[in-house]
């Protein structure tokens, strides 16, 4: 059954990408292609706990808010620019900011650098507990 509904979804995906219609995945399609990726990258949201869930190697982006307090207990590397201000997720400061550097700094290159080699096979990562 699970291997029909993975089989299934993975050719509904590919049709999609290339009709360029892409559709929302459910809950349940989302966890299942998280849970059969090697690896997923994205910011501090719903989709990247779920990831963290079903234990998939992560790079989660974290802009104002504190990698500390959100990020991943399994298999994550967090990524977040070193910057005075942050995190600041909470209060007046994130509402009145008018220079997002922990957001506007996170640019492909950056976080290729930082994440180079960190989630290869083979690579040794550091798992929290």
């Amino acid at each position: 059954m699970r291997k029909a509904l993975g089989a299934g979804l993975l050719e509904a995906i590919r049709i999609s990408v290339r009709s360029g219609k892409c559709r929302r995945l459910s809950l349940s399609e989302t966890t299942w292609v998280l849970r059969h990726s090697y690896l997923a990258i994205g910011n501090d949201c719903g989709p990247m706990h779920i990831a963290a869930g079903v234990q998939t190697r992560l790079i989660i982006l974290f802009g104002p808010s504190c990698e500390v307090k959100n990020g991943p207990l399994y298999k994550g590397v967090p990524l977040s620019v070193p910057v005075p201000c942050r995190p600041c997720q909470y209060g007046e400061l994130l509402l009145s900011c008018n220079d997002p550097r922990c957001m506007n700094e996170l640019i492909p290159s950056w976080l290729w650098t930082k994440s180079e080699g960190r989630c290869r096979p083979g690579h040794q990562r550091q798992d929290r507990a």
